[in-house]
């Protein structure tokens, strides 16, 4: 059986967004020629993450622009802090981060719509995994991701091997081993894989 591994939000999260640091400690299932998933859910979320951290560090710089002029009248000051605005506005218009995680781990996407709202309704209302007590509204999108990527190892006859620090994911893996397993960090992935994670 094949294995996919994918990833979840919180995971790209946790690195500050910061896509070289994960492909670096990704290398050696790279290497291995191993393959990836993401959810459509997952790449949605994180190209939202990437727009509103562009909108609060472009408010930063601009503040900053504004507030140079009480302590100096040098041009090449201010020609510096444009130039950090134009290299934020071309890193927005190409998407380069994700787009270079997508490309170097040849991610293929899977899409929400092979799967149904009946069946994430229903999971909604009996509280299966990943909805539980309390906040479960805000686990639809969880809920939607889990339930695509599930339907899409039955349908191909293979295993997901998720990374995430949501404990929902790995209730959810639980409950289907045959199909999933979860592990929280990058470096224990690597390391079920059986390989050195790199610094």
């Amino acid at each position: 059986m094949n294995i996919f591994l994918t990833l979840d939000t919180c995971v790209f999260e946790n690195y500050n967004m910061n896509t070289e640091t994960m492909l670096k400690h990704l290398t050696p299932v790279l290497k291995a020629d191993t393959k990836f998933v993401l959810s459509e859910i997952v790449l949605l979320e994180l190209k939202s993450h990437y727009e509103t951290t562009y909108r609060a560090v472009s408010r930063s710089i601009e503040s900053v622009q504004k507030k140079l002029s009480s302590f100096t009248n040098n041009q090449a000051v201010f020609n510096k802090v444009a130039e950090l605005q134009n290299f934020l506005q071309k890193e927005k218009a190409s998407n380069n981060a994700l787009d270079k995680y997508i490309k170097e781990t040849k991610t293929e996407i899977i899409p929400y719509g092979n799967i149904t709202l009946n069946e994430v309704v229903h999971a909604y209302f009996n509280m299966d995994a990943p909805f539980r007590p309390g906040k479960k509204k805000a686990e639809f999108p969880d809920a939607i991701a889990v339930y695509s990527l599930d339907k899409w190892a039955a349908n191909n006859n293979c295993k997901i091997m998720a990374i995430s620090s949501d404990n929902d994911w790995c209730v959810f893996a639980e409950k289907y081993p045959e199909r999933w397993s979860c592990d929280k960090t990058i470096e224990a992935a690597v390391k079920r894989l059986g390989y050195h994670v790199r610094g």
